[in-house]
């Protein structure tokens, strides 16, 4: 339909400015920009009646964002210092730092609300868990805004290390010729 009202900004407390409509007439609201950290509203269609004042409300829902560190098996790692940086041009800020655990972590809203999504996003790692590699690059992460949660996963491999092993005999001298397998865990299986 036209355009009835150009654009209309809410108010501190949530208001809108009012309108005079046409009483019997139909019209939607429209959402064209969410405060920062929420989603964009569904449109509201409404009929204006006889009533002498009538009143709508319009719910956002908050942007959420998750991040779960993990080994390569997808197991959850506990110990990793990770930051959500956002670049602009060449500049990075810090949208905000955590050491992760076995749990799913989910950034403040208040961090969210800071946030420029016009912008690139990066996971970064600071520091490794115990045993694992550290990663040598930032993920890229796109932010949208959706009402679902963003899930995101940053994976690393345990470091690994080079083990020798000598054959020797009761004297302590090196004895060649015996052969060998190597089993993971506890049990060998022949």
């Amino acid at each position: 339909g036209n355009v009835v009202e150009n654009e209309w900004t809410t108010t501190e407390d949530g208001y809108l400015v009012t309108a005079l409509l046409e009483q019997d007439k139909t019209y939607k609201i429209h959402e064209t920009a969410a405060p920062n950290g929420y989603v964009k509203s569904d449109d509201v269609e409404f009929t204006v009646t006889n009533d002498a004042e009538q009143s709508y409300s319009i719910s956002n829902k908050k942007i959420r964002i998750t991040v779960l560190k993990t080994d390569n098996d997808n197991e959850p790692l506990a110990g990793a210092l990770l930051q959500l940086i956002e670049k602009d041009e060449s500049n990075y800020t810090v949208i905000d730092s955590w050491t992760s655990t076995t749990d799913v972590y989910e950034i403040p809203f208040e961090k969210i609300k800071t946030m420029d999504l016009t912008k690139e996003h990066y996971l970064r790692e600071i520091t490794p868990p115990a045993g694992y590699l550290n990663l040598t690059s930032d993920t890229r992460i796109d932010i949208l805004e959706v009402a679902d949660v963003q899930q995101f996963s940053l994976s690393n491999n345990p470091q690994a290390f080079e083990v020798s092993f000598r054959k020797l005999n009761e004297g302590s001298t090196y004895v060649s010729g015996a052969s060998f397998q190597l089993y993971e865990g506890e049990e060998v299986n022949e």
